[in-house]
């Protein structure tokens, strides 16, 4: 996963992981656990789902955030 490029579009909307997680409806510390993959958290397909509808992401931006 690209942590930095998911951060960058996040900061494109103007909104903190704090703000993120709130929109895709997880809470703080699982959503920041996801973005640095500790004790092996990922993001499941709904979470890319909601990322995709807040971030507005294409279909291109999603393989290089998720699949990088």
């Amino acid at each position: 996963m690209n942590a930095n490029l998911l951060k960058a579009k996040m900061a494109e909307h103007g909104l903190t992981q704090k703000e993120t997680a709130k929109r895709i409806g997880i809470s703080y510390s699982r959503f920041n656990a996801k973005v640095t993959g500790c004790h092996g958290a990922e993001f499941t397909l709904a979470d890319v789902n909601a990322l995709k509808e807040a971030l507005k992401l294409d279909a291109a931006q999603i393989d290089a955030i998720f699949f990088a």
